[in-house]
């Protein structure tokens, strides 16, 4: 949605000039802002967010199979790295509802338990938050205090970003919310890393028994969220590739079907060969 709807609208207008002018919520907020307005929502009405049943909830848990099981490794990870800050994590689905749940005892929805398993946070529901609004913009997203559609979330701080496949299908999303006044500002980037971690392990997984090829400008990098990742079939075709692999072979044909040597200027014999016997080695693009 272009920015200038959410600058027409005179109530939308007026609520962006009372952030002041360095504090005027970006872009994202403001589409979003748009989106919801055009939706039919109220900021000042309460929130309702729809709940699925037990049963739904288990057949949507299934349906997730081994990216819920990723994702709940990453949001294990992420618990000390954000302890302290009355945090809570999430993962949703594609649809926004959330499918599990990790909280500090201390976090609480102001109105009660509306952020709980089974409840579904798009933003045609829940208006500007992070979760729905990172499903909607398809982008990792920061949602602070009033930057809330509804007014009645104002307190709480969160943060998402969209999780992928290795053929770049959206799979769900990563959440960590908090109260504002606990807020840490490098959540989203915590929050970015678990969700491409996220997407390197299940490259990994789906490409189970294919030849993966980690890339990085650094040793140091293999293993984190900078390395690249490339699968290979056994005649040296590209299966999959992830964002940062992508981003390192600027230039090159990255896409599925490019051959090894199109992509390294080697021949793929001489590459596997080298692998097997060295484990590593230069490689440019």
């Amino acid at each position: 949605m272009d920015l200038d709807l959410a600058a027409a609208d005179p109530g939308l207008r007026a609520r962006a000039a009372a952030f002041g002018a360095d504090g005027a919520p970006d872009a994202l907020i403001l589409q979003s802002w748009a989106r919801c307005a055009a939706a039919g929502l109220d900021a000042a009405a309460p929130v309702l967010v729809p709940v699925v049943d037990g049963g739904e909830l288990a057949r949507r848990r299934e349906a997730a199979g081994i990216v819920r099981r990723l994702a709940l490794a990453q949001m294990e990870a992420l618990v000390p790295q954000i302890a302290g800050s009355n945090f809570l994590l999430a993962f949703a689905d594609t649809d926004g509802v959330i499918l599990d749940l990790r909280t500090d005892s201390r976090f609480r929805m102001n109105d009660g338990d509306g952020i709980v398993a089974g409840s579904r946070w798009r933003e045609g529901d829940a208006g500007t938050n992070g979760l729905g609004t990172a499903l909607a913009a398809g982008q990792a997203v920061a949602v602070t205090g009033g930057e809330h559609f509804f007014e009645r979330l104002g307190g709480i701080s969160c943060t998402a970003a969209p999780v992928h496949d290795a053929d770049g299908t959206l799979v769900g999303v990563l959440d960590a919310s908090s109260y504002v006044a606990a807020r840490q500002r490098h959540t989203l980037a915590l929050v970015r890393i678990a969700a491409t971690q996220l997407e390197n392990a299940l490259l990994r997984q789906r490409m189970q028994g294919r030849w993966i090829v980690a890339l990085a400008t650094r040793p140091e990098f293999l293993g984190t969220a900078n390395e690249g990742l490339l699968a290979f079939d056994d005649e040296g075709r590209l299966l999959a590739a992830n964002a940062r692999a992508a981003t390192l072979l600027q230039g090159s044909p990255a896409q599925r079907g490019a051959s090894c040597e199109a992509l390294f200027g080697e021949r793929w014999e001489l590459l596997a060969a080298r692998w097997r016997h060295d484990g590593a080695g230069p490689l440019r693009s």
